[in-house]
């Protein structure tokens, strides 16, 4: 049953990628002197999202075959070392620094610190990133176990 928690947190976390990506390209309409920056961390926001969705899959396949997590080393290490955690929380931080200021005062004051915020978003996107390379190292590790199934059971299936 843990795998469909799994599955919960990993959902929570791309919902997270969707509405910081919807704040990031909004603010960028508001901001031009920020839409070229902040369209590199849409961008990279996209491919957590797509290594997420490979992870979401993975955890409900398991879910439903009734394999216990310890078969799968890609989701153990999501239970155990918790990049969605880290993830989320550099999302969150991310969130932070892309949310308007409201009142005319404060969105011109906001526009002349974007390059002081942009360390902050950049700051976040990097650990943003390292999430999506150990995310993307899950996958791998997990399709290297498939790849070796599938060897073993084309050996042993030869006449």
């Amino acid at each position: 049953m843990a795998e469909l928690g799994l599955a919960s947190s990993i959902i929570a976390v791309i919902q997270l990628v969707a509405a910081v990506t919807t704040q990031a390209y909004n603010y960028g309409l508001k901001f031009k002197n920020a839409k070229e920056d902040l369209n590199e961390v849409n961008q990279e926001l996209g491919h957590v999202g797509q290594a997420l969705e490979r992870l979401k899959i993975l955890a409900e396949r398991t879910a439903k075959s009734g394999r216990p997590l310890d078969t799968l080393p890609a989701l153990l290490a999501l239970v155990v070392e918790d990049p969605l955690a880290k993830c989320n929380q550099a999302l969150m931080d991310l969130m932070t620094e892309l949310t308007p200021a409201s009142g005319v005062r404060a969105r011109l004051s906001q526009r002349a610190k974007w390059a002081w915020r942009k360390d902050k978003v950049e700051k976040s996107l990097q650990s943003i990133v390292k999430q999506k390379v150990a995310f993307l190292e899950l996958l791998s590790v997990d399709q290297i176990g498939q790849d070796k199934r599938y060897y073993r059971v084309a050996v042993s299936n030869r006449p």
